[in-house]
């Protein structure tokens, strides 16, 4: 069994492209299938003995709401094969927008401790999706985490907001703010006024709207 070249995240909820874990994970399904909590037990003793997989207990989690296709909390062998096949060839050419977002509600109709909307996953999206083409790759991905991780450390700058809203409009034709609009909204939300909007004061003012 070939081993995926994608990296993936689960982060506030959010799950993607991962290392594969070593060819023994396709068995240890019996016929009544797997518990969630037997599932990550199962996957997380075999990541102690194999350094080229570090799934988190949230990884793990998340990916078994992602195979259980009817979401009664069993993951049987069917539902696993059939989950492999469909992320591998994910993998393989990236996800289109309504892929992506399907994909994100089917996972949060399994995790309670996340619930986004349509329109948040539209936003990631457009967020993630660089060259604006449609097409969410593996490696836009990774940089489309990599800088909101940086981000979300100290909170995001003016500018940083500015951009990144601007960012999404170009690929989201329902909304088209200006520079000025970007900006007054920053210092709406920034109600500390440090010059750093957390995600604190994010969900204070989509409370607020």
């Amino acid at each position: 069994m070939r081993l995926s070249t994608s990296v993936a995240v689960l982060l506030s909820g959010l799950f993607v492209w991962t290392w594969s874990p070593p060819a023994v994970e396709a068995q240890g399904i019996d016929e009544e299938g797997l518990t969630k909590e037997q599932y990550v037990r199962q996957r997380m003793r075999w990541a102690r003995s194999n350094p080229r997989w570090n799934p988190t207990r949230e990884e793990l989690e998340a990916r078994f709401d992602e195979y259980d296709a009817d979401g009664d909390g069993i993951l049987t062998p069917a539902e696993y094969e059939a989950g492999r096949a469909g992320r591998e060839a994910e993998e393989e050419d990236g996800l289109t927008k309504e892929q992506y977002v399907r994909q994100r509600l089917q996972w949060a109709r399994n995790n309670p401790r996340w619930n986004p909307t349509r329109e948040e996953l539209e936003a990631r999206f457009d967020e993630y999706d660089a060259d604006g083409d449609g097409i969410l790759t593996p490696a836009e991905y990774e940089a489309g985490r990599a800088a909101r991780e940086a981000q979300d450390e100290d909170g995001l700058t003016k500018e940083q907001y500015v951009r990144q809203r601007l960012q999404w409009a170009r690929n989201n034709p329902r909304w088209n703010p200006t520079r000025e609009e970007l900006e007054a909204r920053f210092d709406e939300l920034d109600t500390d006024g440090d010059g750093f909007l957390s995600e604190e004061e994010l969900e204070a003012g989509r409370g607020r709207r």
